[in-house]
């Protein structure tokens, strides 16, 4: 509801050298006040979130800078989030939507193999 929005993405800040990792933002509107909530990784980004069917939140897919080859997920449990990773690949992967399965508990990964055009990205799907 519009007590309950929650807001991912990904923060540069100021300054710092060029190439420099973003760090992982993760807010939660409470109805009053947007509050910041730590999230189990802090370099990288957070790219999607999908809901629980009941109004909450149940799913992150993420980037983490200090695993790329694996998408990092985050899982609602008892109020707080924890980890989940996606399978190993030889390749970074970079989830970019995710959505759920409908019929099977599942969840379906979309993103890419790089952030920038150069190596030439791929499509990764995970599911």
């Amino acid at each position: 509801g519009a007590d309950d929005i929650w807001l991912t993405g990904y923060d540069h800040g100021v300054g710092g050298p060029p190439g420099r990792p973003p760090s992982v933002l993760l807010r939660h509107w409470d109805g009053s006040a947007w509050n910041t909530v730590t999230a189990p990784f802090t370099v990288g980004l957070l790219s999607a979130i999908v809901d629980d069917g009941r109004g909450g939140p149940d799913r992150i897919a993420g980037w983490d800078f200090r695993d790329q080859t694996r998408a990092h997920y985050l899982r609602r449990e008892n109020g707080s989030w924890v980890s989940e990773r996606g399978p190993l690949s030889s390749t970074p992967v970079i989830p970019q939507a995710l959505a759920t399965v409908p019929g099977t508990g599942g969840y379906l990964s979309v993103g890419t193999t790089s952030s920038s055009p150069y190596p030439p990205a791929t499509v990764r799907i995970e599911q």
